[in-house]
């Protein structure tokens, strides 16, 4: 089984973000295999608030930066957080499926 991180960024998405971070949550795959990193964007709502609640999750790395620095340095910052052999990619207002990392995997 590979070890995988799914990288998020947020920003602003307050409305979305918790029901996002369940959905990821609550994939079917092996949880001591199954990483993620969340990436505050600079959100100027309450953003940051509902990430920090899922940090006690020893399978969630936070990282908040101060301000907006656009989605492809939050992608690069997870990138280089990561250490796993597969990474995977989410945008902070989707959301997916229990079996949607395993059928991408088994493709």
């Amino acid at each position: 089984m590979y070890s995988v991180t799914i990288i998020v960024p947020f920003y602003n998405q307050e409305n979305i973000a918790e029901h996002t971070i369940r959905s990821l949550l609550k994939q079917e795959y092996p949880e001591e295999n199954l990483n993620f990193i969340f990436i505050d964007d600079g959100s100027k709502d309450g953003t940051t608030k509902i990430l920090k609640k899922f940090v006690q999750d020893s399978r969630i790395t936070l990282i908040i930066f101060p301000e907006n620095r656009g989605r492809s340095a939050s992608r690069n910052a997870g990138i280089a957080s990561a250490n796993s052999e597969l990474i995977g990619f989410l945008d902070g207002d989707m959301t997916v499926e229990p079996n949607w990392l395993q059928l991408l995997i088994n493709k």
